[in-house]
């Protein structure tokens, strides 16, 4: 209903109308102003109520009910797309080490990318994860094949937390044989250590930072003088808080700091040997400079193992170090604590049985089978007790029973 209409020059230009209308609009007034087309007060003042009219119109109407809008649909970005991006936000953000963000680098390279790099990530189903593990089967290992499912099913997680997909694709592990890892005998551990002694003096403290306290290889990098503490325990203890990797140093794996008592013998060769450094750093390089990579260690070991003729690798020492260690009489947690693990389950690997406990353990079984033969009576002959017969005593005759066929009278 329009209850009122002003026309009044719409601000100072000439021919030029504006209306002001006044309207009630269910049992509200509603005021509006509006600008006329019409060059003539009589035609803006027609205008405006033809305007007004419609305006009064369109209120009436009901409010249709207006569709939802539908949300945009999502786009899944392909594998290759996704794991760039979370190389950038989950590495980053979770402060991950150098050296496990490299493997990841280097497993996506070298075996998801080019098997599952152009699919999208809902694509990725069990048929694919068997198209991965088929296209590695000759060429790797069980554990290896595993170590890359376990990436695959870390970022496809963090796809799953971003709402970028819904569900987790079935991926499972293949079943590896538990094989023996490399270690040296006894025998052997004690020719290599001599054979260090009577070459160098460094490559000898160095061998027993791995093999007498379990040191990783970018953990006798990063060593320095304040972590050998002489007077903690009675010979001393090495405090473990970093470790080195392309010249860089940062926490240690697992982000662990461990305390590992010293042994006799490397306390005396630290003993002889730190006087001789100069500077921070226990392990120089030839030059005398911090070392920057894994390598110079590999070689100076190497060396010596290729001459006496024992398996390569830095490594190797500490997992002797783990195998003596459980052979002398430490508990598997006391292992554990001293190579710095997380998951015992991991500390588990780096335990073997060693063939010749294996020899001494059949012996073992051999004696008490002999040992049980002989206390066995032979057969035919019955020593109870209550079957032994004084000599002299005789055997009495058997008694006479009576016949069951009763006689006729």
């Amino acid at each position: 209903m329009i209850t009122k209409i002003d026309l009044r020059p719409y601000r100072h230009k000439p021919n030029t109308w504006e209306a002001d209308i006044t309207m009630l609009v269910q049992g509200h007034e509603v005021r509006r102003r509006w600008k006329s087309p019409m060059p003539s007060r009589s035609a803006s003042e027609r205008w405006a109520r033809e305007k007004a009219l419609g305006f009064l119109a369109d209120e009436a109407r009901p409010n249709q009910e207006e569709k939802p809008q539908q949300p945009p649909k999502k786009v899944i970005p392909t594998f290759a797309k996704f794991a760039e991006r979370w190389m950038e936000q989950y590495v980053v953000a979770n402060r991950l080490r150098d050296a496990t963000a490299d493997n990841y680098r280097q497993d996506l390279k070298a075996h998801l990318l080019p098997i599952l790099g152009d699919l999208r990530l809902d694509e990725i189903d069990a048929e694919a994860v068997q198209r991965l593990k088929a296209a590695r089967a000759d060429r790797h290992m069980a554990s290896t094949v595993n170590k890359v499912l376990a990436r695959l099913k870390t970022i496809l997680r963090s796809a799953i937390e971003w709402k970028v997909i819904a569900m987790m694709p079935p991926i499972k592990r293949l079943k590896e044989p538990k094989l023996e890892k490399p270690h040296y005998k006894q025998v052997d551990d004690e020719k290599f250590l001599a054979a260090a002694r009577k070459a160098d003096l460094k490559l000898y403290t160095v061998i027993l930072l791995a093999d007498d306290a379990g040191m990783r290889h970018g953990e006798v990098i990063a060593l320095r003088k304040e972590d050998i503490r002489l007077e903690d325990g009675p010979c001393g203890a090495i405090v473990v808080s970093r470790s080195s990797y392309k010249g860089k140093n940062a926490a240690t794996k697992g982000n662990r700091c461990r305390r590992i008592p010293l042994t006799p013998r490397l306390r005396k060769a630290l003993l002889e040997f730190l006087p001789t450094v100069q500077g921070e750093v226990v392990v120089l390089s030839k030059k005398g400079e911090p070392i920057r990579s894994q390598q110079p260690l590999r070689l100076w070991i190497r060396e010596l193992q290729d001459h006496l003729g024992l398996q390569r690798g830095v490594h190797i020492l500490r997992h002797t170090f783990a195998t003596q260690a459980l052979h002398k009489g430490a508990s598997l947690r006391e292992v554990q604590a001293l190579l710095g693990h997380t998951n015992i389950a991991t500390t588990e690997k780096y335990l073997h049985t060693d063939s010749e406990n294996l020899d001494q353990a059949m012996l073992k079984v051999a004696r008490g089978r002999s040992a049980a033969s002989a206390s066995t009576p032979k057969r035919g002959t019955d020593r109870s007790p209550q079957n032994r017969r004084n000599p002299g005593e005789t055997k009495s005759p058997p008694r006479k029973t009576a016949s069951k066929r009763s006689k006729r009278p």
